[in-house]
C-alpha cells in the first residue's frame, strides 16, 4: 500500500527512525557512561559527537517532513519535489511562501527552472528509456526554451511526458500515457512517483478545459494546450512548470527500468546493536562535517599533476584520474570498459559507447583545468586531438563527474562509498 504522506516512505522512515534513537540514546546516556568507560569504550569521542547531534537531529526531521511540505503548498499550482531538486531550493520558496505569499515563491521556482538549468540537466534524460527516442525532440524544446519561444516549448515538452508513459505503463495489455485517468505513475519508496507527487500532477494538468480562453494561464493544462482552449499559455511560467515536471517523471521512469514499482520482497535483517547504529550515525555527522567544511580544489596543472600521465599519478577517488582511465581505454577502442564509467540510470551498454564515440579515432589528449563544482559534482576540461574522417583536430572538451551511490542514486553529500561517473561530455 502506498504511504499516505511522503515521509512515510521507508527510506525517509528509517531516517526519522534514527534520528528518534538517537534522541533516546542522548537520554539514557548519562546512566550508560559508568559502564561504557569500565568496558572500554571512548565516552569522550561520544560525548562530543553528542553534543552536535541536537542541531543535525532538527535537521534530519526537517529534511524528512520537507516534500509533504513543498508538496502541500505546491502541487495545487503545478509544483512537485523530486529526487534531484536541491533541498535549500525548496527551503527558500517554502519561506517565500510563508512570508511573502504564493506568487513571491512561484516567482522564485520559475527563475529556478530556468533555460541554464534545464540545460545544464539535459543529458540526465539522454541515456534513460523512454526518453531516448525523444531526446532530439527534447533538445530542441530546451532551444525553443532558451529563446523564449514557450508556445512551442510547452507543447513539446508535454507531449513528450505523455509519450513517455505511455511507452512503459502497460496495465492489462493497455498502454497508458501521463494524462489518462486510469494511468498511476506511482512507485514504490519514490518521492516524486507518489500520490503526492505526479499523481497530484495529473490531476492539476488534467483538468478539462472545454472553454476557449485568452487569458494567460500559469499552469499547463494539458488538455486546454493541447485542444487549443487554452491561449494564453505561452509564458516562462508553464515552460518552467512543464521542464519541472519532466524531470519529475524521470524518477518514475528509473523506478520502472529497475523494477522497483512495488516493494521488494521482505528480507529478514540483523538488528544491529544500540552501540552500532550509534556509530553509523556519528560517521553520518563526520561526513556532513567535511561537507560543510568542503571548498573547491585548487589544481595546477602540469605542476601538482601531469597534463597527461599514468593512471597511478593521480590520486584515486578523484573525477580527474577517472577521466584519465577513459581515455585510456578510449585510445584503445575499448567500448566495453568504457561503458562502465557511466550511471547505472544511463544503461550505457558497450554498442552505444561504440555508437557515440566510434567516429572519433582519439590520437592524444592533455588535461586543461579541474573545476569542482560542489562536493559531489566536478568539471574536467581536457584538450582531445580526434581523427576523424581521415582529418586530425584539436579542440577543447569537458566532461562532467557526479558521485553516485552504491544504490545508483546520485549523492547528496560526501559518502565514504561512492563512484564518480560521467553524465556529461561535449565539445566546447
Amino acid at each position: 500500500m502506498q504511504p499516505k504522506n511522503i515521509r512515510d516512505n521507508p527510506s525517509l522512515e528509517k531516517l526519522a527512525k534514527d534520528a528518534r534513537n538517537i534522541q533516546l540514546f542522548q537520554k539514557g546516556w548519562k546512566y550508560l557512561k559508568p559502564l561504557a568507560k569500565l568496558i572500554g569504550i571512548n565516552i569522550s569521542g561520544i560525548d562530543e559527537s553528542l553534543n552536535k547531534m541536537n542541531e543535525n537531529i532538527a535537521e534530519a526531521e526537517e529534511f524528512v517532513n520537507l516534500p509533504d511540505k513543498f508538496n502541500d503548498l505546491f502541487s495545487d499550482y503545478g509544483w512537485i519535489c523530486f529526487d534531484s531538486l536541491n533541498v535549500n531550493v525548496m527551503k527558500e520558496a517554502i519561506t517565500k511562501a510563508e512570508l511573502e505569499g504564493i506568487e513571491q515563491a512561484e516567482i522564485f521556482l520559475v527563475d529556478h527552472f530556468s533555460p541554464d538549468w534545464v540545460r545544464s540537466r539535459l543529458l540526465w534524460l539522454k541515456h534513460i528509456k523512454g526518453f531516448k527516442l525523444r531526446y532530439s525532440l527534447i533538445e530542441k524544446a530546451c532551444e525553443d526554451y532558451e529563446n523564449k519561444r514557450y508556445y512551442s516549448s510547452v507543447l513539446v515538452v508535454l507531449t513528450q511526458i505523455d509519450g513517455i508513459v505511455n511507452d512503459l505503463n502497460i496495465c492489462d495489455h493497455q498502454r497508458l500515457g501521463f494524462f489518462s485517468k486510469d494511468s498511476k505513475v506511482i512507485a514504490w519508496d519514490s518521492i516524486a512517483a507518489h500520490e503526492k507527487g505526479l499523481v497530484k500532477l495529473q490531476e492539476v494538468f488534467g483538468k478539462k478545459r472545454c472553454m476557449t480562453r485568452q487569458e494567460t494561464i500559469s499552469i499547463p493544462y494539458r488538455h486546454g494546450i493541447i485542444h487549443g482552449m487554452d491561449l494564453g499559455y505561452d509564458n516562462r511560467t508553464v515552460a518552467a512548470k512543464s521542464w519541472a515536471t519532466i524531470f519529475a517523471l524521470r524518477d518514475w521512469v528509473i523506478k520502472v527500468t529497475k523494477n522497483e514499482l512495488i516493494p521488494p520482497e521482505e528480507k529478514p535483517e540483523n538488528e544491529k546493536t544500540l552501540m552500532e547504529s550509534i556509530e553509523d550515525y556519528i560517521n553520518l555527522q563526520n561526513q556532513i562535517e567535511k561537507q560543510k567544511q568542503w571548498t573547491p580544489r585548487e589544481i595546477n596543472i602540469d605542476q601538482i599533476i601531469p597534463k597527461k600521465g599514468k593512471v597511478s599519478e593521480y590520486q584515486e577517488d578523484t573525477p580527474e584520474r577517472k577521466l584519465i582511465e577513459f581515455l585510456t581505454y578510449w585510445e584503445k577502442d575499448n567500448y566495453g570498459f568504457m561503458s562502465k564509467f557511466f550511471p547505472p540510470d544511463f544503461q550505457m551498454r558497450p554498442v552505444d559507447i561504440r555508437n557515440k564515440f566510434s567516429e572519433f579515432d582519439l590520437n592524444d589528449f592533455e588535461l586543461i583545468k579541474i573545476s569542482d563544482v560542489i562536493p559531489t559534482v566536478s568539471d574536467v576540461f581536457v584538450k582531445l586531438s580526434i581523427i576523424k574522417d581521415d582529418i586530425l583536430s584539436s579542440s577543447p572538451w569537458n566532461f562532467r563527474f557526479v558521485r553516485y551511490t552504491e544504490e545508483g542514486k546520485m549523492a547528496n553529500i560526501i559518502l565514504d562509498k561512492t563512484t564518480w561517473y560521467i553524465v556529461r561530455w561535449e565539445n566546447r
